[in-house]
């Protein structure tokens, strides 16, 4: 699977997995998608996920999705910035479904949560939003 917007692969292949209940999804490796995966296990989303090597050279990603009683943890997942239009923000961001969801910002300190954002006072481009 190619594509030229990461965050996008893997928003849209996390939502097909969720509508087939799907155990796991593969993605191409990469910094930026390990940074998003890790802040999704922290924050309960994602059971696991592993790094393989397919071929030489090749790495992929094997992310265990999170099911509990049959639904998938992750109710809602949007990519808000995208190639054609970055959203940027301070980290005074109204938090996202009245802080029952959060936003995944990239900031000069790595890419973390709107709420870890806002407590280092940072700001960044926003990835995307979970719920």
């Amino acid at each position: 699977m190619s594509s030229n917007h990461l965050v996008s692969s893997l928003v849209s292949s996390i939502n097909n997995a969720r509508a087939v209940k799907k155990p796991y999804i593969t993605l191409p490796s990469s910094k930026l998608l390990l940074g998003i995966l890790n802040v999704l296990i922290e924050e309960g989303f994602v059971s696991s996920f592993q790094e393989v090597e397919e071929r030489k050279n090749v790495k992929v990603l094997k992310i265990a999705l999170k099911y509990v009683r049959g639904k998938t943890s992750i109710q809602n997942i949007e990519v808000v910035s995208k190639p054609g239009k970055r959203i940027y923000s301070s980290p005074n961001i109204v938090p996202y479904y009245d802080g029952l969801g959060f936003y995944i910002f990239s900031t000069s300190k790595g890419i973390m949560t709107d709420f870890s954002a806002r407590s280092l006072n940072v700001g960044g481009e926003i990835l995307c939003k979970v719920f």
